[in-house]
C-alpha cells in the first residue's frame, strides 16, 4: 500500500471515531425533546396552594400537544389548569382539559389554521394545586403526545415531578 492511501484510510478512519463520538456524546448529553414537570419536587403545606409548569424544551416544529399527570387525590386536589405561553407564539390556539377531580387530568392544545409550528423551550400549561392533606404523591406525567403541522408524532422524553 503506498503511503498516499495510508494517509487517506487513516484519515477516513478518525473523521469516522469523531463522527461517532459526536453522535454518542450528543445522546448522552441529551439533545431529544423532554416534557418534563418544573418544578421537579414541590414543598407545601396543609391549606396551601402551588404551581406547577408543564413544559417542553428542545422541540422543533411543534403544533399540537397532549400530556396526562395523575397526583393522589387525597393530598392534592387542582385550582385551575391554563395554557402556557410556548405554543401561542405560533398563533391562536385551542386548550382543552378534562374533569381534573378525580386525580388525574388530561390537557391537550393545538394552533388553529395553516401554520408552522413553535421550536425552542417553553410552557405548555399551568396547574395550580391545593394541598388538601399531609403526605407525598408523585406527579405522574404520561402520555405525552407531540404533533408537527403534518401531524406528525415528535419523540419525545418524559420526567414527572413529586410533592412532599
Amino acid at each position: 500500500m503506498t503511503r498516499k492511501k495510508t494517509v487517506i484510510i487513516t484519515s477516513c478512519l478518525i473523521i469516522a471515531a469523531i463522527l461517532i463520538a459526536y453522535l454518542v456524546f450528543s445522546a448522552l448529553i441529551g439533545n431529544s425533546t423532554t416534557v418534563y414537570v418544573n418544578p421537579q419536587a414541590i414543598n407545601s403545606s396543609v391549606n396551601q396552594d402551588f404551581i406547577i409548569n408543564i413544559s417542553v424544551s428542545r422541540v422543533s416544529d411543534l403544533y399540537a400537544w397532549e400530556f396526562k399527570l395523575n397526583w393522589t387525590a387525597s393530598i392534592l386536589s387542582v385550582v385551575n389548569v391554563t395554557e402556557g405561553p410556548f405554543l401561542k407564539a405560533g398563533g391562536t390556539t385551542s386548550f382543552f382539559y378534562n374533569n381534573a377531580l378525580q386525580g388525574h387530568v388530561r390537557v391537550w392544545c393545538t394552533l388553529s389554521g395553516n401554520v408552522s409550528g413553535v421550536s425552542g423551550s417553553g410552557v405548555l400549561a399551568r396547574i395550580q394545586f391545593h394541598v388538601t392533606g399531609n403526605g407525598e404523591s408523585k406527579l405522574d406525567l404520561y402520555e405525552t403526545t407531540l404533533f408537527n403541522p403534518s401531524e406528525n408524532s415528535i419523540a419525545n422524553t418524559v420526567k414527572s415531578g413529586e410533592f412532599t
